[in-house]
């Protein structure tokens, strides 16, 4: 397979490789994307970086971010991908841990501090380097200059750092190496027939696996990647007709909000061939209906920051009723999972190399035989697997071990019901619903006891405006952890 820099050699070197509609002159061939990187490699090994670095990449998703990543991998260092979204708790979280050689970030994004921030972190790096990610692309990002001897990334070389959700605790930091990295983009791009001159939306940030491992699938056949900093539901429908986009693969909150804008004002997308969806907000089945009709294939898909997103997807001959779950056949038949103790365990080269400065969680997340524990439960379906729920969000109702997507799949068959998350409190299910039309709690509730046994009946159906959220590198999740504390309090108010 190759690394990095060869996957990058091999490809037309006038075809497109990078567009980023709103910013002029952004269009980039994989030529010049070559002759950028092999510019920014130069002034980082005169700046220190050398095999066995790291970089710290605090980019919002465009061709900047894509150039450094593969300068640095070109080098045998490794990105550590930093939301642009973090804070100093979480900055000085990352840097304590990576002690990068060098940080980009942007000159101005958001309005955001970012140099304050770096200051106040308490860890600065040796070198920084500003990006302008507004204007032109410009190259190099410091003075120019030769070296002699520069080190050569190879296969074995750590590349990537990407950080975890954190739910149980601050983010770890999970490192793939430049084989693995380039063997799954390959397989993806096969696994999703995405092909030479196809463009590709690339709208979730590079520092997490999602939009990451997107970009090197696409890149790896030779497509292009339409880019967008901040995403918008506009330009992305004028994006999919203009450019002729043809795989939109992303989370249900973001293909939720691409849905809702585009009931507003209905058109035609007649090049998108494939959406792949995560299940982040409980809006897979209505998005796969939608998707459906203009004419594109939807897959439900599986993937984490320990093994890689695009690891598992259902393949297209599969009905709709399977496609839509949250899950699929692994990519390839390299990758292997099993079900212990309802929990999903992989082996095989997604799977992280280790955290980095963490060997008690690295030795923790693997079985005694060489497994690598997700954390996440699920069942076998269809020569695949459906991914259910994380382990710690299942519920135990009089007994019975209860998946929350059973009966959040039920309460948004109800008219009124667009979206519902469950969760557990005192042993009992708890339900939060968004309405489109106002219906009465007594109602709903009516409505699971004349369809669910009694045990999945939620003790409560609370309406909220909007879900609480997190938004992370890979998409907007809701913050099950809250809605718990919200349930245990109305559970405790009644008693």
């Amino acid at each position: 397979m190759g690394t990095l820099a060869q996957m990058l050699a091999s490809a037309d070197p006038d075809a497109v490789a990078l567009v980023e509609p709103e910013r002029a002159g952004s269009a980039v061939t994989y030529g010049q994307l070559r002759s950028a990187v092999e510019a920014l490699a130069v002034d980082l090994a005169r700046h220190g970086v050398r095999r066995g670095s790291i970089v710290g990449v605090w980019l919002p998703t465009c061709v900047d971010a894509v150039v450094w990543q593969f300068a640095v991998a070109s080098l045998g260092a490794a990105v550590l991908g930093i939301n642009t979204r973090y804070g100093v708790h979480e900055l000085k979280h990352l840097l304590s841990i990576a002690k990068p050689a060098c940080v980009a970030m942007p000159a101005d994004f958001l309005g955001r501090d970012f140099a304050g921030m770096l200051g106040e972190s308490g860890y600065p790096p040796p070198a920084v380097a500003t990006v302008d990610v507004a204007g032109p692309p410009r190259l190099p990002y410091w003075s120019g200059g030769s070296v002699v001897g520069l080190s050569v990334g190879q296969l074995e070389d750590p590349v990537n750092y990407f950080t975890t959700s954190g739910s149980t605790g601050l983010p770890k930091l999970a490192e793939h190496d430049q084989r693995s990295v380039v063997r799954h983009a390959a397989n993806a791009a096969a696994a999703f027939d995405i092909r030479r001159g196809d463009f590709v939306l690339a709208a979730l940030p590079l520092a997490g696996v999602f939009g990451f491992n997107t970009v090197m699938a696409a890149l790896s056949a030779g497509a292009a990647c339409v880019m967008q900093q901040v995403f918008s539901t506009a330009d992305t429908i004028e994006q999919l007709q203009a450019y002729e986009i043809s795989h939109v693969l992303a989370g249900d909150d973001l293909l939720g909000r691409l849905l809702d804008a585009w009931q507003q004002h209905p058109v035609g997308f007649p090049a998108w061939r494939c959406a792949g969806v995560a299940d982040f907000a409980g809006r897979s089945a209505e998005i796969a209906e939608w998707v459906e009709t203009l004419g594109a294939r939807f897959t439900g898909l599986y993937g984490a920051s320990e093994v890689f997103a695009l690891l598992a997807r259902w393949p297209s001959d599969r009905p709709l009723e399977i496609r839509r779950k949250a899950g699929g056949v692994p990519i390839s038949p390299d990758i292997q999972f099993r079900i212990a103790d309802g929990e999903l365990q992989f082996r095989g080269y997604p799977v992280l190399t280790r955290y980095l400065g963490n060997p008690v969680a690295t030795a923790d997340a693997f079985t005694d035989d060489g497994w690598y524990r997700s954390g996440d439960l699920g069942e076998p379906l269809d020569d695949g697997f459906a991914y259910l729920c994380r382990m710690g969000d299942a519920l135990r109702l009089r007994g019975f071990l209860i998946q929350p997507a059973e009966i959040e799949s039920f309460l948004v068959t109800h008219p009124a019901v667009d979206q519902a998350k469950v969760v557990g409190a005192g042993g009992e299910a708890v339900a939060f619903v968004r309405l489109n039309t106002s219906v009465a709690e007594d109602a709903l509730v009516a409505f699971c006891r004349r369809n669910l046994a009694a045990f999945k009946v939620p003790r409560r159906i609370v309406a909220l405006s909007e879900f609480p959220t997190t938004s992370g590198t890979n998409g907007t999740k809701v913050r099950a952890a809250e809605l718990r504390r919200i349930a245990a309090e109305l559970l405790e108010m009644q008693t």
